[in-house]
């Protein structure tokens, strides 16, 4: 199944690989959404001020509305969601019961033997050309499997209804060309290079956000991914691997404890690089089954995140863990906007539930919209200054974002005979949707971040 995969990733692309028949390629790219926003959220009622007022008033009817407005959305249309591109399926024209499989986490190169070595395959997300590559042995043939929800006729709320995209094979290369209903396309491409005694499979996921022609773009990159070859390819990730594996290690007696360091920090070299987004819920291995992703793979502004990057700095990989604080300095004008329109506040605050452009997702409200959220993602800024000692990051980085979140939560604290409340406070997930959700401000969990 899809959640017993190898897993595979470059920071940009994902793959699973899976399957007893076809063997299966689900792959996937840490910043394929589709952006549209909740249409709730645009109305008058989506704002702070309005979350309050239908908490405290004790009606039946307003708190019916709440969860309409502010806890139901989640659910009421398929988007704004993650997006998975779809798989690549490898039918050997074998039962292929009889696999043996594994994934070296210190070269990140996986191996599948099929039916004791009649069929046999090598494979790896590139670490230095960001694509995918796989050496094949045995005669098969591929199959392009588009997910069901991305155009099938099912519930508005589970289904995003996107013209059906056809497979096209053009020589060597076999992609298809998603249109959405907005200006962005996607889809996948991949080539294939026949060799003597073997095939090269050389594949993306291509997108139109920085190219209109990105099929052709894509082909392109494939053919200069295919004219260094699978060997250079191979050597020159497997080098990259070898530095990243340098920069810290640990050798305790529990190998069973020692493998979750290993496997962490493999986690987060696949799915965390420089350049580009940091790992939304899923990482860039989203869920292979024709449906929408858990929880849309949003970005959750709670423990997930959190604990994707609280020991990088311990271990040394300063590059992956930055990744995260990029990402927040980028969408610094998102969260002020969203200070300034939902929270009625200065300064910058974080949906808590967030979509790739940094917008509301909705959510249980007392955590998805909950303005305490964004002081321990502030808190990675401090984090790394003092970490670095980069004084320059702290001046121009670290202390206009701490300013810029101290301002918006002291703009929305009320006074009561000297002290300083929230107008509601919360303890992330307690008590679930319910009325009970809400404690007596200041909770511990709000208190501690605001002290």
């Amino acid at each position: 199944a899809w959640d017993e995969a190898l897993p595979l990733g470059n920071g940009k692309l994902g793959c699973l690989v899976y399957g007893d028949g076809p063997l299966r390629f689900s792959l996937d790219r840490v910043d394929l959404w589709d952006t549209r926003p909740n249409p709730t959220t645009k109305e008058k009622g989506f704002c702070f001020e309005n979350l309050v007022k239908l908490v405290k008033s004790g009606k039946e009817e307003d708190w019916a509305e709440y969860c309409r407005l502010f806890d139901g959305i989640f659910l009421q249309y398929a988007y704004p969601s993650k997006i998975t591109a779809g798989r690549l399926e490898l039918d050997f024209g074998m039962t292929t019961k009889n696999i043996r499989s594994h994934l070296d986490l210190q070269t990140a190169v996986a191996r599948v033997e099929v039916e004791n070595g009649r069929a046999w395959l090598e494979t790896f997300t590139s670490a230095t050309s960001l694509v995918g590559v796989a050496k094949i042995r045995g005669r098969y043939a591929m199959n392009v499997h588009i997910p069901q929800y991305i155009s099938g006729a099912g519930d508005e709320k589970t289904h995003l209804h996107y013209p059906k995209a056809e497979v096209v094979t053009d020589g060597e290369y076999t992609y298809y060309d998603q249109q959405t209903h907005t200006d962005y396309r996607y889809g996948i491409v991949t080539l294939q290079k026949q060799r003597e005694g073997y095939t090269e499979l050389y594949y993306t996921v291509a997108t139109n956000d920085t190219t209109r022609d990105y099929i052709q773009a894509a082909k392109a990159e494939l053919a200069a991914a295919a004219q260094r070859g699978y060997e250079r390819l191979k050597e020159e990730h497997m080098q990259w691997w070898k530095r990243y594996w340098r920069k810290s290690n640990i050798d305790i007696k529990d190998k069973l404890l020692e493998s979750v360091y290993y496997q962490a920090y493999y986690q987060l070299a696949s799915s965390s690089k420089k350049g580009f987004c940091p790992p939304p819920l899923q990482g860039v291995w989203t869920a292979d089954n024709d449906s929408l992703p858990p929880w849309k793979g949003d970005y959750h502004y709670d423990t997930n995140m959190q604990l994707t990057y609280q020991s990088y700095l311990k271990g040394n990989r300063l590059a992956e863990g930055k990744v995260f604080i990029d990402y927040l300095w980028k969408l610094k004008g998102e969260f002020q906007r969203f200070a300034r329109e939902f929270f009625r506040t200065k300064g910058l605050l974080i949906p808590s539930c967030a979509t790739l452009d940094g917008k509301p997702m909705g959510g249980w409200a007392h955590y998805a919209l909950s303005p305490t959220m964004t002081i321990w993602a502030a808190q990675s800024f401090d984090e790394y200054w003092l970490y670095t000692g980069d004084t320059y990051f702290l001046k121009t980085r670290a202390y206009p974002f701490f300013k810029a979140v101290g301002e918006a939560i002291y703009g929305i604290l009320e006074e009561r005979e000297g002290k300083l409340y929230l107008p509601l406070s919360s303890s992330p997930e307690i008590y679930d949707d319910t009325r009970q959700a809400y404690l007596p401000p200041n909770s511990n969990f709000d208190l501690a971040l605001m002290r």
